[in-house]
């Protein structure tokens, strides 16, 4: 009798937790699942580890300097270099200026199914540049996002707003964008 009192409290305990989960599983819109499967591979480009379907930035100023940057991307992986490269995502930022949120971060996965990034997955550490010159600035941070369970034909996507509270220079704006890099940029 006590296996059966536990096995229904299992199953209704199951029942409870799994739909709330799938209900909270992010998917994916048919627009960007469209991107990602016709974009191509190996086939098509034979020299790229990766390609970068989509990548936006945009930035809104205050006169004062301050303001707030946005950036999207969405990567499809094509090989083992590619998955080193992009496996994980640094954002730098100094804290003394600005504060960087993430808004959206995951795996899309070749069969489409999502796996998002957990908060424990998002790390701030020292900038790895000022590491490298053996500087050490404790407002120099990056912000390290780590896509698990990446393979090759999978995509990720994420999407990153930088609070700019306090400017650089008293009434100068302060911002950089990369407008090229060795894998194909599809869209920007």
């Amino acid at each position: 009798m006590r296996k059966w009192i536990t096995l229904l409290v299992v199953c209704l305990g199951l029942a409870l937790v799994v739909p709330g989960a799938i209900a909270n599983a992010s998917t994916v819109d048919k627009d960007t699942q469209k991107l990602i499967d016709n974009a191509g591979g190996k086939d098509k480009y034979p020299d790229a580890n990766a390609l970068i379907l989509d990548s936006e930035t945009s930035f809104d100023f205050n006169d004062n300097g301050t303001g707030v940057g946005h950036t999207y991307e969405l990567i499809k992986v094509l090989t083992e270099k590619g998955i080193d490269s992009y496996g994980e995502v640094k954002y730098p930022f100094y804290k003394v200026y600005d504060s960087v949120t993430v808004d959206l971060a995951r795996v899309i996965k070749k069969d489409g199914t999502v796996i998002d990034v957990p908060p424990d997955m998002m790390k701030d550490i020292s900038a790895i540049a000022n590491q490298a010159m053996n500087i050490y600035d404790e407002n120099a941070l990056e912000r390290v996002i780590t896509f698990k369970g990446l393979e090759i034909g999978d995509a990720i996507e994420y999407r990153v707003t930088d609070y700019v509270y306090q400017a650089p220079m008293d009434n100068e704006f302060d911002a950089m964008e990369v407008f090229q890099g060795f894998d194909p940029i599809i869209e920007k």
